[in-house]
């Protein structure tokens, strides 16, 4: 795969050297500043080298100057804090969830230039976290903040794509160039940037990602380090000393300086009402349209001998909405994506295989998604069913993604109906599938195409869509169930 910038670098935490591009004014503008995600590949996980590398990486930038916040997003399996030899205390699903402050969650790693924050309580769900308005807002206003964010995140923890969504630069840990490259395919990232186990040189299968040597390669000591500024000093009465966490302590405004009129010692107290207040204001406006408003797009004109009449009655129950999918693969092409939709679709016919054409970082790929479910722990059971049926694949590659809209192409009163514009729609190179809904007199059936997470993603479908029909129907969310 063509890519700007892949590179990859040979790691040994151990070693007491870090390669330069992996410095805080490499990856950020400015004064290196931000929020950087550490995406943790699959094969890596599970090993000690990943969770020591990422502090390794916090304990190089702190000593080169940088005040660091080093955050566990492990949420299902803390790692860190056992790297670190800290306990996972009250932590960022506290902070997220339950209104702590900064400074009740920060603990001290070694200086005070070096703060960390653990996962406390692990959680059955991770989205509550990772697609929370209150996670949200809080990355938005502390990005700002005089202080550098690292977030240890494992690429296939679920609504992982809203936290890459919110960074300022990304790094890979991976064991191997061809877990890079899937992740750099799943999370559209353009200039791949990564550190590998140091295990040697290697290149991946295709040749697109090679692993380069360490001969000439600039390194940033961190074992015996000499004192240095940042890529861009502060304003002078803008940093200053960090005081040791306390509970009365308040990290964020100590970092951040007021553009007009900073005050001595800044509370904690204002912060949280505006942060609230933007939550109430913009985030559940923004979630609520991305998730719930329909697009503006023209409903596809449907022949009348198509679409038999519509049953105007409403459902007497509510019914569940299919906002998840178990994305498995993502191919260069529609053909091979669709032949490994129907394989699987002929093993497991109580499932829906369906595929979702994106576009990530310039080109298009084609995501085979499993499905459906209505929430995220309803994801993981798909990967616990599927790792039954495909025994030799690897399913800790596989990511539980935030699926909920779909183009609808309207109801019909049988299933036979609605079958035959499905077939209608295949003709023309569109997949779409039914899902059958509850009616007050009978059941419905409402055929949809593709499963994506906000309009921005459904591009690709979108443009197809209207080379193919000359109008788009409405991105509409996935109301139903699937009946096979």
């Amino acid at each position: 795969m063509d890519r700007g910038h892949s590179r990859l670098y040979p790691f040994d935490p151990d070693s007491g050297r870090l390669p330069e591009i992996a410095a805080p004014g490499a990856l950020l503008s400015g004064a290196g500043r931000g929020v950087v995600t550490l995406i943790v590949t699959p094969d890596v996980i599970r090993s000690s080298w990943s969770p020591t590398a990422a502090v390794a990486i916090a304990q190089a930038w702190s000593d080169q100057g940088y005040r660091v916040v080093l955050f566990d997003l492990s949420l299902t399996n803390p790692v860190l804090h056992e790297a670190l030899g800290l306990p996972n205390a009250v932590g960022i699903v506290d902070l997220v969830l339950r209104e702590a402050s900064i400074s009740s969650v920060a603990q001290q790693a070694g200086t005070t230039e070096f703060q960390f924050v653990s996962v406390g309580p692990p959680v059955e769900d991770p989205t509550e976290v990772t697609l929370s308005d209150e996670w949200s807002t809080f990355v938005e206003e502390v990005a700002h903040a005089e202080a550098t964010l690292l977030f240890y995140v494992p690429a296939n923890l679920p609504g992982m794509d809203a936290l890459v969504a919110h960074s300022s630069a990304t790094l890979l840990l991976a064991g191997d160039p061809s877990e890079a490259e899937w992740v750099a395919q799943s999370f559209a990232l353009d200039d791949v940037l990564g550190l590998v186990e140091d295990q040697g040189e290697a290149q991946s299968p295709d040749g697109s990602l090679e692993v380069l040597p360490k001969s000439g390669l600039d390194e940033l000591s961190f074992l015996t380090p000499e004192p240095t500024e940042p890529a861009e000093p502060a304003e002078a009465g803008g940093m200053g000393e960090i005081e040791p966490m306390t509970e009365t302590s308040e990290l964020v405004p100590e970092w951040a300086e007021a553009e007009s009129e900073p005050e001595p010692k800044p509370k904690l107290i204002p912060w949280r009402p505006v942060l609230m207040g933007t939550i109430v204001g913009l985030g559940a406006l923004f979630l609520w349209q991305m998730l719930f408003v329909p697009s503006n797009d023209v409903p596809l004109p449907v022949p009348a001998t198509d679409l038999e009449t519509p049953v105007s009655a409403e459902p007497s129950t509510p019914e569940p909405q299919q906002a998840y999918s178990l994305a498995l693969a993502a191919y260069q092409t529609a053909q091979s994506a669709g032949r490994r939709a129907q394989t699987m679709a002929q093993r497991r016919p109580d499932l829906l295989f369906i595929v979702a054409p994106v576009r990530v970082a310039g080109r298009v790929y084609h995501r085979v998604l499993a499905g459906p479910a209505e929430d995220s722990l309803g994801g993981e059971r798909l990967r616990s069913s599927l790792a039954e049926t495909l025994a030799g694949d690897d399913d800790a590659r596989w990511i539980v993604r935030p699926t909920p809209l779909a183009f609808d192409f309207g109801r019909f009163e049988s299933a036979e109906a609605a079958e035959g514009r499905v077939a209608e729609i295949g003709n023309a190179g569109i997949g779409a599938y039914v899902f059958e809904v509850a009616g007050t007199r009978a059941p419905e059936f409402r055929v949809y195409a593709g499963a994506y997470q906000s309009p921005a993603e459904a591009e690709v479908m979108r443009e197809a869509l209207a080379a193919a029909f000359g109008s788009v129907p409405t991105l509409w969310p996935r109301m139903g169930r699937y009946e096979p």
